[in-house]
């Protein structure tokens, strides 16, 4: 058990608060959120530092952060902002469908456009020999080589692909000297033709001591063109990311104003209520505030003509042929509050209504698209991705289908309606398209 005291800039201490040794950075923070009474208030955050030496890794134990029975943590309140943020490319065209890289969402302190960019994204850097941890490969004829390479090992050097899935990829110093992209690690434990009982495939070679220089060609299982090597180096920089249209923000630029659109949750979680059949997940699909549920399609959770929520068997517009029944209701103003009561037609026990999280990416397209579609009266975001490698841009798809999700790469070159792998081209269509980024929107069928 430790015990931790939280002290201001003005001295004042607050505590202790007690905390078990498994508990994590992130379970303190919430606790000393709690404690100072700002819980829920995503605009002001807690900077804590131990023994001068800031916490920021909110996924370390306590035991892990080096805490012992008592501590004394420096607490200040900072102003947060909420952005998304994306750790590495994995390619220099449009991705794979599948292949898009990954993104979390995060509060961090605000500051200036670089400030916030580096907070939210620690660079992969270099090992204590200079040796990049991370790589990209793009533009290889053989799609299936190109992506993200992360260092394997260090002598002989070697990285590896990373989450592409099928086989395995390497890019690697050869036996010859030689830079080489090959199917295996070629390390003394890998010998002869073949790996895990498949052939040795050398898709691509470079005979120059530079593996970054554009000399790379085909091998003997390769095809044109070559890739181009980018070692994970630069500074990460700040994306506004719109509907219609994407920018990368100026280092030393302030953060915009971003527009305060009021948006409902996509995503709705019933349980508890008496009438079974009313519990369950509910969807909302369009601008309107009116959830679906997913069990049954028969059950709606909406606001009703006199100002309320309502659990019924009906969406409230004109030209239902059905005999009305209302379930329960609300008329507190925040649908998830506890206040549900049986309304007419309800049974037993009030439901309890939440709201159901959705990945980060679905999060994305709702903080930009807060009306539901892609009008220009929608938000907009902020994305911290990596640097952006000479010659690219970024590239921003909406997609609305079975979930609606926004998606950002790099990219190359020029883009169409086919570039789209997985995407049914006839339901893609280009929003803006420029130097400084391309947005597309998806709408399946």
């Amino acid at each position: 058990m430790f015990q931790v005291t939280l002290r201001s800039l003005s001295g004042e201490q607050l505590g202790p608060l007690r905390l078990l040794c498994t508990d994590t950075v992130s379970d303190l923070r919430a606790a000393a959120r709690e404690a100072m009474g700002d819980t829920g208030n995503d605009s002001i955050g807690l900077h804590l530092v131990m023994d001068g030496k800031p916490l920021i890794d909110d996924t370390l134990t306590l035991a892990e952060a080096g805490f012992q029975n008592e501590v004394v943590l420096d607490a200040t309140r900072v102003s947060m902002v909420k952005i998304f943020a994306m750790s590495s490319w994995t390619s220099l065209s449009v991705p794979d469908f599948r292949s898009w890289p990954s993104v979390r969402m995060l509060h961090v302190p605000r500051g200036l456009a670089h400030e916030v960019a580096a907070a939210a994204i620690q660079p992969s850097g270099a090992t204590e020999a200079g040796h990049p941890k991370q790589l990209l490969v793009a533009g290889a004829g053989l799609h299936f080589v190109n992506g993200l390479y992360v260092l394997h090992r260090e002598n002989p050097l070697c990285w590896k692909q990373k989450g592409i899935g099928g086989q395995d990829v390497y890019l690697r110093l050869g036996t010859d000297g030689n830079w080489c992209l090959v199917n295996n690690p070629g390390s003394s434990s890998v010998d002869g033709s073949s790996v895990d009982g498949n052939a040795k495939k050398y898709y691509y070679v470079n005979r120059e001591t530079t593996l970054t220089s554009q000399a790379w060609q085909p091998d003997s299982d390769g095809s044109v063109p070559a890739p181009v090597i980018h070692t994970d180096a630069g500074v990460p920089c700040l994306l506004q990311v719109g509907s219609q249209a994407v920018r990368v923000l100026d280092g030393a630029e302030e953060l915009p104003e971003l527009p305060l659109v009021a948006s409902f949750p996509r995503r709705l979680h019933v349980s508890k209520a008496g009438l079974d059949f009313v519990n369950g997940v509910y969807e909302r699909y369009g601008e309107d505030p009116c959830w679906t549920n997913q069990n049954n399609y028969k059950v709606y959770l909406r606001k009703g003509s006199d100002g309320n929520w309502c659990l019924v068997n009906n969406r409230g517009i004109a030209g239902e042929h059905k005999e009305k029944e209302y379930y329960y209701v609300s008329s507190e103003a925040r649908l998830t509050v506890a206040a549900w009561r049986s309304d007419s037609h309800g049974q037993g026990s009030p439901p309890l209504v939440q709201e159901q999280s959705c990945s980060a990416l679905e999060q994305l397209y709702q903080t930009i698209n807060t009306s539901g579609g892609f009008g220009v009266a929608n938000g907009s975001a902020l994305v911290a991705v990596p640097a952006i490698p000479m010659g690219c841009r970024p590239l921003v798809f909406h997609s609305r289908h079975f979930q609606d999700e926004t998606q950002i790469a790099i990219v190359k070159g020029g883009v169409g309606c086919g570039s789209f792998s997985g995407y049914d081209s006839d339901q893609i269509d280009c929003a803006s398209q420029g130097p400084g980024g391309d947005v597309w929107t998806y709408i399946g069928k």
